[in-house]
């Protein structure tokens, strides 16, 4: 089937841009995402236009024409419309600092803790959501905006010294060179508030870019990946991200959410406030619900703020949003200086991650796996989910139980970002802390350390050339969007 519907979209071109436009629909319609939706769902061509108004829409906090119940956002929330965040290089891009995501993660110690009713008392006091519904939770998203008129000033205390450290590029060198010999100021410093220890972290918007690619790419793709890199030997090997129950995790830093359409659900309640299917919106930590023992519970669900029907248009239209393609300059010595600049990143082994293509993916320069990229890209919040984890807890979290035991590694583990698009889509890292690629490749150690310290011994006019290649790994434009080809998993 690839063969005549890649035939299909060659020769459409000849039609110019409506007719492939037409075979472009007429392809998605046997996408991966549209078969994981249901085959008795609508075409694209019916679902598309909607699921970009909702991804556009500025939902409104009460009597919103498109919710069920008229709920309105909230009554937590990060941002009013999903291109809030994601608008850098074009609609379905990266996000700025400014709307990174907060989250708070409790420190208590095992030994002698103290009696099971006191802890849920005292965890409830300091923010009512890590215990909910009987569990007790070491994180929780501390949301930027509520319809509470004292939320802000309740939301502050929380910031007043947990702001991340400033480093300059010569301190990320001694960090990642020499962590041991070289104390330092960790980005997340432990703080102290209602009698709690706590660390406050955040996470940046990733680009979306690509992203139906992504969802379609088969479970073995990851484990192949994962046993190749093994084979190899060396320092580089990565394992698979794995979800709550345990599934291969495709999106999110850590990997801990396996499928596009469970990443638009996730993110409509916790980043909307609206209540999606089988996700709650968040809970208001100033009025909380509690049971006859002052416990916080869940507000009864008021119903769905969106709707199944309209989470289906929405992952869609995010699906079809194009793959980021390589711009190459016109000019051929800077063509040239591109070239060189990607045969360095291969020879000093910033490849062995982020790898050029994957399955049938091009140009994605990741492997998609977890690596453990060192103390100085440490945070509190640790890879894989616990075991039945929901909500946020698959959008942002570890394993959440406050008590669980977690290894030092899984502080320090990462999927290896997608690199195309890289161009539009700074600032870097998991909390967007650098704003260039100098000061990105400066932060990367563990697995990566050699590679970075091979990038410091090269020549200046060496450097340049690899950030040279780095800069032509652009977002996509309005006409590689109108030619894109789309490859169906499980085409020979």
């Amino acid at each position: 089937m690839c063969h005549s519907v890649c035939a299909s979209l060659v020769g459409a071109r000849n039609l110019g841009i409506a007719g492939l436009g037409f075979v472009l629909l007429f392809v998605a319609c046997f996408s991966p995402v549209h078969d994981a939706l249901g085959d008795d769902e609508p075409a694209v061509s019916e679902q598309a236009p909607d699921g970009q108004e909702l991804f556009l829409r500025q939902w409104k906090t009460s009597h919103d024409p498109l919710q069920t119940v008229n709920d309105g956002l909230g009554p937590m929330f990060n941002a009013a419309s999903c291109v809030k965040c994601h608008q850098l290089g074009g609609v379905g891009g990266a996000g700025g600092n400014e709307d990174n995501v907060d989250l708070l993660t409790i420190k208590v110690k095992r030994k002698g803790v103290v009696a099971r009713g006191d802890l849920s008392q005292r965890v409830a006091a300091f923010h009512p959501a890590l215990a909910t519904a009987g569990r007790l939770s070491a994180t929780t998203v501390l949301h930027r905006f509520s319809l509470d008129p004292n939320y802000d000033a309740w939301r502050r205390r929380f910031l007043t010294s947990g702001q991340q450290a400033e480093f300059p590029i010569t301190g990320i060198v001694d960090l990642t060179t020499a962590a041991s010999q070289h104390p330092f100021k960790a980005p997340n410093p432990v703080q102290r508030l209602d009698g709690m220890a706590y660390q406050h972290s955040q996470r940046n918007t990733p680009a979306l870019f690509g992203a139906g690619m992504i969802d379609g790419l088969p479970d073995a793709v990851f484990d192949e990946m994962e046993v190749r890199q093994a084979a190899q030997g060396g320092s580089v090997s990565g394992r698979v991200p794995r979800t709550a129950g345990g599934r291969v995790g495709r999106f999110g830093w850590r990997g801990q959410t396996q499928t596009l359409h469970e990443f638009v659900l996730g993110a409509c309640a916790v980043e909307l406030g609206l209540e999606s299917p089988g996700h709650s919106q968040p809970i208001d930590p100033l009025k909380p619900h509690v049971d006859e023992n002052g416990r916080p519970l869940r507000a009864a669900k008021p119903g769905l703020d969106i709707t199944e029907e309209q989470c289906k248009s929405l992952t869609q239209f995010v699906a079809n949003l194009p793959r980021p393609q390589q711009s190459i300059p016109t000019d051929h010595a800077e063509a040239e200086r591109v070239a060189k600049g990607e045969e360095r990143f291969e020879r000093i082994g910033c490849s062995n991650c982020h790898v050029r293509q994957v399955a049938f993916i091009n140009g994605i320069y990741s492997d998609l796996l977890l690596h453990d990229m060192g103390s100085g890209l440490e945070d509190p919040v640790p890879a894989n989910p616990a075991k039945g984890a929901t909500d946020a807890v698959a959008s942002y979290y570890g394993p959440d139980a406050l008590l669980a035991n977690v290894s030092p590694e899984q502080r320090r583990e990462w999927r290896t970002p997608p690199l195309w698009g890289v161009r539009e889509s700074a600032p870097y890292l998991h909390d967007g802390r650098a704003q260039t690629f100098s000061e990105a490749i400066a932060w990367h150690g563990g697995e990566a350390a050699q590679s970075a310290r091979e990038f410091r011994r090269l020549a200046k006019a060496e450097q340049e050339e690899i950030l040279t290649f780095l800069d032509s790994l652009a977002a996509p434009t309005p006409e590689e969007t109108a030619t894109e080809e789309v490859v169906l998993r499980g085409s020979d």
